[in-house]
């Protein structure tokens, strides 16, 4: 799967899933090295239709849109950064406190 950046022509490269209660995200690095998480997947994993209606809980600086060709046709999707994700977990109201807290554990270092 290869992703094309959206204005810019960066190219990211789909990196692997990790499992997070018992559903998939996607992570992805871009050419800056940095890794960006697909929100489509975190929007799935915590219950929500509608990525679009998720990023709007981010700032700009948290998000990126971005194109991915994964060879069925080009679409565009929102793609976010770990802090991102983090304020997603923490703002989201259909997590527990405990799950929200082994996230945090498990996926990062504090």
């Amino acid at each position: 799967m290869k992703i094309i950046g959206y204005n810019k022509g960066e190219v990211a490269r789909y990196v692997k899933d990790i499992d997070v209660c018992g559903k998939k995200i996607k992570i992805f690095k871009g050419e800056d090295g940095n890794t960006m998480f697909s929100l489509p997947s975190i929007s799935k994993m915590l219950g929500y239709g509608d990525a679009n209606k998720l990023s709007s809980l981010l700032s700009k600086e948290r998000k990126k849109k971005l194109v991915i060709d994964s060879g069925n046709g080009v679409v565009s999707s929102w793609f976010i950064d770990a802090f991102g994700l983090v304020s997603i977990i923490i703002k989201s109201r259909k997590l527990g406190d405990e799950l929200k807290l082994e996230f945090i554990n498990n996926y990062f270092s504090l």
